[in-house]
């Protein structure tokens, strides 16, 4: 079995973002910056988007930033265009206080692996890389379990995606053969179905719900990378 990667987790985050050697200090962690730039990468390759270079400036060309590591490029750049010393601002920052950096690198992971397949394929791939090397995917976890009832039936029916239902809650508990899965307040479990199938049924659009979402993130994302604005 592979080893889990352990996880850093600082007590205090302020540590990871101040050099010691130079006196500086980065507004977010480093990794926030590693989303960025991949971000960008994928909007300059991106035929449907036109990236403002003009808001970019310092951080090299299209052809450098497309064809540099990460590493490097951030060795070289990351005092001028991020550091900034105590009761100063940086040149550039990212446009909220508070960034969601699992959802932002899931969204980037997705938008990545769009040849995996299908939403639900992709939420499955998404879920064994993470338990294999970090930890489950919160909006995944409580479904992913319910895979293998999956394999070899089909389905009576599945949600259209124009169906007005949306929400799914479970107040009751997790005994799905006596508490129906209730969508937009209405159950949309038949009398004539095995309650399995159908929570292997809802469970397979709760999964496809979510990597959809990531999906609009990631254009979201990419739209306002285009303009020099993360995430």
């Amino acid at each position: 079995m592979e080893k889990k990667r352990k996880q850093f987790r600082p007590k205090d985050v302020r540590t990871v973002r101040y050099d010691k050697k130079t006196k500086l200090w980065i507004p977010n962690r480093k990794r926030l910056f590693l989303y960025w730039y991949k971000f960008l990468q994928h909007a300059l390759k991106d035929d449907q988007r036109t990236v403002n270079m003009s808001k970019y400036s310092g951080w090299g060309s299209k052809e450098t930033i497309l064809t540099e590591k990460f590493d490097r490029w951030w060795t070289d750049n990351w005092i001028q265009l991020f550091g900034y010393a105590e009761a100063k601002k940086p040149k550039f920052a990212l446009s909220t206080n508070r960034p969601k950096s699992d959802a932002i690198r899931y969204a980037l992971l997705i938008w990545e692996n769009q040849h995996r397949g299908n939403n639900y394929e992709i939420g499955l791939w998404l879920e064994k890389k993470e338990l294999r090397t970090r930890y489950s995917v919160k909006t995944i976890e409580d479904v992913i379990r319910i895979q293998p009832i999956l394999e070899g039936k089909n389905y009576k029916r599945n949600l259209k995606s124009d169906d007005s239902r949306r929400t799914i809650t479970d107040n009751e508990s997790r005994n799905w053969k006596t508490n129906k899965v209730v969508i937009g307040g209405k159950s949309d479990h038949k009398d004539d179905e095995d309650p399995e199938l159908y929570l292997a049924r809802i469970s397979k659009y709760q999964i496809q719900s979510v990597i959809s979402r990531y999906k609009r993130d990631a254009n979201k994302i990419l739209d306002n990378v285009c303009n020099g604005q993360f995430p």
